[in-house]
């Protein structure tokens, strides 16, 4: 076969891929987005009742300053790795507990308790905007395995490989996607992001690693789980 005709042919399963990933984040962005309303509206909820405060509204909480709330009760941590935990960095004068009640450092540890491995990243969330209109955005960034999506604002700057990490981050949505074949579909799309991000042109030897039919389950797959979502959202 020509080298032409390869190219062309490996092209095309590209496209395949790319349109995969295309219908797998349109399906998932308004799923995702309404679930995270809802588990943030409950941890306010708690919050709120924990802290014994009328409404949950502290802005001035940030990562060097804020003190979790099982420091203050017991000090065993409940992260599952204590060393990304804000209570193993050395305390200064200027960490204290929340001054509402200690909401926020409520709110960190009900983050910490929602996420599969109880290791969220707190890279990629705005303590002083858990409070906020955009409150329940700030909240399911931390369960973004990598980080770079901070200033991100809204779930449509999100790619496909951050929701689908959030979909296997978070306890609740993981339960949802069990027997959908969801991480079978997350290890290809991870798969596909290296290669794209070494440059879509050099990917004519790479792409042969993954089968013509690992490329097409990432388009078979993503329509499957756009389905999914959308039945789930009516």
């Amino acid at each position: 076969m020509a080298l032409t005709e390869q190219i062309q042919g490996e092209f095309r399963n590209w496209i395949r891929a790319s349109l995969g990933l295309k219908y797998l984040k349109n399906g998932l962005v308004e799923f995702i987005s309404s679930e995270a309303r809802k588990q943030y509206d409950r941890h306010v909820g708690i919050t709120i009742k924990t802290a014994r405060v009328q409404d949950y509204k502290c802005k001035s909480c940030l990562p060097d300053t804020l003190l979790p709330c099982h420091q203050v009760r017991n000090g065993q941590c409940n992260h599952g790795n204590p060393r990304n935990c804000i209570c193993s960095r050395r305390r200064t004068n200027s960490r204290r507990i929340c001054p509402e009640g200690g909401a926020c450092g409520i709110f960190y540890d009900l983050i910490t308790d929602e996420h599969t491995h109880k290791d969220p990243c707190w890279y990629n969330t705005n303590f002083d905007q858990w409070s906020s209109v955009n409150g329940y955005f700030e909240f399911i960034k931390c369960f973004i395995s990598t980080s770079g999506y901070k200033t991100k604002s809204n779930f449509e700057e999100l790619d496909a490989l951050a929701l689908l990490s959030i979909c296997q981050n978070n306890r609740k949505l993981n339960m949802i996607f069990q027997g959908t074949g969801f991480l079978d579909l997350f290890e290809k799309v991870i798969y596909f992001y290296v290669i794209f991000h070494n440059g879509m042109l050099c990917f004519i030897m790479p792409v042969k690693q993954i089968s013509f039919a690992s490329r097409f389950a990432i388009l078979g797959k993503s329509v499957y789980l756009y389905n999914l979502c959308e039945v789930s959202i009516r």
